[in-house]
């Protein structure tokens, strides 16, 4: 199915990862999500394609924000630092997957929502 490169993507590659992390992260780690997040974010933007669709842009910012607000943690750290201060474990991207489903649904969605969108885009 063709795709536009503004078609949302990241909610959907989440879904996938939640599942199984190890097989695409070679690890469990959230630094190591948040790596691999990045760089596909830069690989479309050098291909010409925006980072991220409309409405996902501000997600990850949103999310950062409501888990420094949910941890009382006024420091200026990003989101997989915050929640390496939860969850210090090598494994801890399971604790990310909790909290940004919990995130999510206090928004009105959930990962879940996302499985019928095609990735990659």
């Amino acid at each position: 199915m063709p795709f536009s490169p503004n078609d949302p993507w990241l909610l959907a590659f989440l879904k996938r990862v939640s599942v199984r992390s190890g097989m695409f992260l070679g690890d469990e780690n959230v630094k190591t999500l948040a790596t691999f997040i990045h760089g596909y974010r830069q690989a479309r933007i050098d291909l010409g394609m925006p980072e991220v669709g409309a409405t996902e842009s501000s997600l990850l910012d949103e999310f950062e924000k409501w888990l420094a607000a949910k941890l009382d943690d006024a420091r200026d750290v990003a989101w997989p630092t915050l929640v390496a201060t939860q969850d210090p474990g090598e494994r801890n991207v399971r604790t990310f997957f909790l909290l940004f489903e919990e995130f999510l649904r206090e928004r009105g969605d959930s990962l879940s929502r996302s499985a019928e969108v095609p990735w990659p885009p």
